[in-house]
């Protein structure tokens, strides 16, 4: 505290006032300077501690407008390892803080199978008077007496100054023999905190993946006959001793089904960067694998380095036949999907190496249709199609035909996305019909030769015929 005005007083409804001016931290004596302490527990964001004995863990939390959290130091036997926070109100005026917005949220963390870990904050924190005890059983921590949510010491709201803040100090302590899994306390997406613990050594997955031995070609081939031969890290790949790689929910589903990914990063000398906004979605055909869907190359957002603890969760929703995708805002579900393989990237990666994982999708084969709005006449061996986007005397023409021989794969899943112009013509080759015009916008013509690559014609294998797409 800056001096005996700011003393701690309640309101009665688990309010907290604790005012001042002059980035002051609340609740302390000394006087400390908020923006230091930040600054501290930013520097120690990204660190590997000791858990116990044989267990290691590090603590994820980005961090966002006016609050960080890392975990600090190792176990030792003394004390557990803590977790350290800091919230600083930095508008211009007071403001009332729900502290069970900010880390640890409500100080109970969770794995996969249900194992516990508890935050619980010490005689260090600003805002707790009464804390919780912890007693040490050999190399585990208990709470003493039953299991304290963190918000049981802590008052559910405090009144910050402008530029005043509070520093939150939290023993990690689980309900017995800590567990390997990913604890997460609370928070959005990239902005929440998760504790990783895993057995020393062996910071990789603990399932068998289901492709494991299987060899999948790195060379992604893109629209238009561009390649990439980019190395990718495969999850499939990675063993026991593997810290970081995108992990997949399942790697078979059966549509509609959602397959959900977490980015894991178990060490401080491997770290992923990238966008998460950033995704593709890849089927394998001929041994080559095809672009689906994703985002484009201008997706906005900042490029992000992924600390140690890292468990950014992602997903993508899959469909088969009509998309039943009304209604999706974020872009990452994609419909029409048939059997087969599938890639999914994510927009992180590793020295260059993109972290991709593979699952299959149990579906039947897509019958492709003609767009709704495609009109057809026909004339011998040549038919005419006009799109409703077609203007008399104002639009554009593509004409798509057979050829001897071609190497780029399309597959019937382009035909609803990337190469959905496609679709005005494809469908209507029967066994004689050699040649379709298709009259329509000029976006649809361009869409359709893969502009802008200032080409006016590409050549593509489709249900095993060879065509050619050019514009006249």
């Amino acid at each position: 505290m800056t001096d005996g005005d700011n003393a701690n007083t309640s309101d009665g409804d688990g309010t907290a006032n604790k005012t001042g001016t002059g980035n002051t931290t609340v609740g302390d004596d000394d006087g400390r300077d908020v923006t230091d302490e930040m600054e501290a527990v930013t520097n120690a964001t990204g660190r590997v501690v000791e858990l116990t004995s044989g267990k290691n863990a590090a603590g994820y939390a980005l961090g966002g407008s006016g609050y960080v959290a890392s975990v600090r130091e190792d176990a030792d036997n003394s004390r557990p390892v803590s977790l350290r926070t800091v919230v600083v109100n930095d508008g211009d005026e007071a403001a009332v803080y729900e502290t069970d917005v900010y880390p640890p949220y409500d100080g109970v963390a969770e794995n996969d199978r249900g194992d516990v870990l508890y935050a619980a904050p010490t005689e260090a924190h600003d805002l707790s008077d009464e804390p919780p005890q912890p007693v040490r059983d050999g190399d585990v921590w208990h709470i003493n007496g039953s299991p304290t949510h963190a918000t049981d010491a802590v008052p559910d709201k405090v009144e910050l100054g402008s530029g005043d803040g509070y520093v939150g100090e939290y023993l990690m302590i689980a309900d017995g023999e800590p567990a390997d899994g990913f604890y997460v306390f609370g928070g959005e997406g990239i902005t929440g905190l998760t504790l990783s613990v895993w057995t020393e050594g062996e910071p990789g997955p603990r399932r068998k993946p289901r492709f494991e031995g299987a060899t999948f070609p790195d060379a992604y081939r893109l629209r238009g006959g561009r390649k990439t031969d980019r190395t990718r890290r495969w999850f499939h790949e990675a063993n026991e001793t593997t810290a970081t790689y995108l992990r997949p929910s399942t790697e078979a589903v059966k549509p509609p089904a959602t397959v959900r990914t977490r980015l894991v990063v178990r060490s401080d000398r491997v770290t992923p960067t990238g966008n998460p906004s950033r995704w593709s979605l890849r089927k394998l055909a001929d041994y080559e694998w095809v672009e689906v869907a994703g985002s484009d190359g201008t997706t906005a957002g900042s490029s992000l380095t992924a600390r140690p603890g890292a468990c950014i969760a992602d997903e993508i929703r899959v469909y088969h036949g009509e998309d039943g995708t009304d209604g999706e805002t974020d872009g990452r579900a994609v419909g029409h999907l048939g059997g087969g393989r599938y890639a999914y990237t994510s927009g992180f990666s590793v020295d260059g190496e993109p972290l991709t994982t593979v699952f299959e999708v149990d579906a039947p084969a897509l019958d492709v249709e003609p767009p709704e709005d495609a009109v057809s006449e026909r004339d011998g061996a040549i038919l005419t199609v006009t799109s409703g986007s077609y203007t008399d005397g104002d639009g554009a023409r593509f004409v798509v035909e057979r050829v001897e021989e071609a190497d780029e794969p399309v597959v019937p899943e382009q035909l609803y996305s990337a190469d959905e112009a496609l679709r005005y013509a494809l469908p209507y080759f029967d066994g004689d019909v050699e040649r379709v015009r298709v009259e329509t916008d000029d976006a649809t013509a361009g869409k359709a030769v893969v502009r802008p690559r200032n080409e006016d014609s590409r050549r593509f294998v489709h249900a095993g015929d060879a065509y050619r797409v050019s514009l006249p």
